[in-house]
């Protein structure tokens, strides 16, 4: 568990981002393509934090919590996004970023979106990163 001083942290937009993560379907197929093609259209209309469709500048994807801070927040961002943006504008360290967006098995998609909600919502009240409050749940 990590944490930051509350004062740091962009509340509002993780509660926002952890609301609209709740409400997105878990998309449970692997495809790159898919991935690539709904980065491209700057829409999210899934979620699955083990897509990773890479591109030239960090990994691309629009389905994980990164990807959909990226295209939620948008108009928030720096233009060159490289996932440092979204960091910055939620207040994250370095740390609390790692632990938030590439979790222990993340590759496998073991975590739902209703598991990002919940962290997203822990983070906003506690300031700690904290994966393993879906863990004892699964």
């Amino acid at each position: 568990m990590l944490k930051r001083p509350e004062s740091e942290l962009n509340v509002q937009a993780i509660l926002e981002l952890a609301d609209f993560i709740e409400k997105l379907p878990d998309h449970h197929l692997r495809n790159i393509g898919d991935a690539r093609q709904e980065y491209t259209h700057k829409k999210v209309n899934a979620f699955n934090m083990g897509i990773v469709a890479t591109k030239v500048r960090g990994c691309g994807t629009v389905c994980c919590i990164t990807g959909t801070a990226e295209v939620l927040f948008k108009e928030s961002l720096d233009e060159d996004y490289d996932g440092d943006s979204v960091q910055e504008y939620l207040g994250l360290t370095d740390e609390q970023a790692d632990e938030l967006f590439m979790p222990d098995g993340y590759t496998m998609n073991i975590y739902k979106s209703e598991d990002a909600a919940k962290v997203l919502r822990h983070l906003a009240l506690t300031n700690e990163v904290d994966w393993s409050i879906v863990k004892e749940s699964q």
